[in-house]
């Protein structure tokens, strides 16, 4: 996995989708959990609004990098 930090991560991640590109979102802050139970933590909860997974496996070709490199590089520049 290969994961950046963006702002409106959910924006890209419909970007992404309409170029038929997979990305993901993980890593749920633990104290989410009901095994947890914490009061929210806003720093963690920000982070992880912004985190996003993008595609890394031994089939991407260069272009399918340079596409998803494409993308990536025109949220930022046109969201922060």
């Amino acid at each position: 996995m290969y994961v950046i930090r963006v702002p409106k991560r959910d924006m890209l991640y419909e970007r992404l989708a309409s170029n038929h590109i997979q990305a993901g979102v993980h890593y749920k802050p633990l104290y989410k959990y009901k095994f947890f139970m914490q009061d929210s933590l806003p720093v963690t909860e920000r982070a992880f609004k912004e985190v996003i997974t993008l595609p890394m496996h031994t089939d991407l070709i260069e272009e399918d990098i340079k596409k998803v490199c494409e993308i990536v590089n025109d949220h930022v520049a046109n969201e922060s």
